[in-house]
């Protein structure tokens, strides 16, 4: 097999096999403002711990802990999408480590 073809190989596996909810991606791309929606709903957070319960400040916590949660769900599938790549290319006789299939398929990853 040469180069090109297993580039080719390793590349259609990435398609075939990566999956992700695209939350983890929004996050990352628009920390600057979610930086001031978190702290406003940890301080929201608070004070229903503090103060009892508040309809608008509860709705806000629950929208601050579903995002974080919803986060992290999406940053443990794409972990998982990584690892059944792996394991698919690995199945192939096809020996590649993390940062180098990232390399690999950097064009075609998901922005």
């Amino acid at each position: 097999m040469t180069q090109m073809e297993l580039e080719r190989r390793i590349k259609d596996v990435f398609k075939e096999k990566y999956f992700d909810l695209g939350i983890y991606r929004w996050m990352n791309r628009n920390i600057k403002n979610l930086k001031l929606w978190f702290g406003i709903s940890f301080v929201a957070v608070l004070s229903i711990a503090f103060m009892g319960q508040s309809w608008p400040l509860a709705f806000w916590a629950f929208a601050f802990i579903g995002t974080i949660g919803l986060g992290g769900l999406d940053h443990f599938i794409i972990g998982i999408s990584f690892k059944r790549i792996l394991n698919k290319l690995k199945s192939e006789k096809i020996y590649l480590s993390l940062p180098g299939l990232l390399e690999t398929c950097s064009e075609i990853l998901p922005k």
